[in-house]
């Protein structure tokens, strides 16, 4: 799923999550085509926005028992970007550290991030 939210200066106006792949295991929903159809019809879903913040993704460790599903995911986060880079004044696209957003909305509680629904203010 990819997610997206609309805020303003002091409360969160809408938050939606969209489906983006029924089978995210399978190598074939990862091919150009298919990879470049999904990230247009969620790039297309998206509101209008001033800006674009997106949390970076965690390195991907040499060992890791996903490797291979988190590089994929990395792939459509890229064509995501683009797609949305190209769209307009690439000023607009900002990408945060990972886990700063756990910072900035206090998301973490113990080891666990906890929904960003219940701490921002609707």
């Amino acid at each position: 799923t990819g997610s997206y939210a609309v805020l303003s200066s002091d409360s969160m106006l809408e938050w939606e999550t969209l489906p983006l792949l029924e089978d995210s295991i399978s190598q074939a929903a990862f091919n150009h085509k298919n990879i470049l159809r999904i990230a247009q019809e969620f790039v297309n879903s998206l509101p209008e926005a001033d800006y674009v913040v997106v949390e970076d993704m965690l390195p991907i460790l040499p060992k890791d028992p996903y490797q291979k599903m988190k590089v994929n995911l990395m792939k459509l986060r890229s064509y995501i970007l683009c797609l949305i880079s190209c769209m307009g004044d690439t000023d607009r696209v900002y990408i945060l550290k990972p886990q700063l957003l756990d910072k900035l909305f206090q998301l973490k509680i113990g080891g666990e991030r906890v929904a960003v629904t219940e701490t921002i203010p609707k």
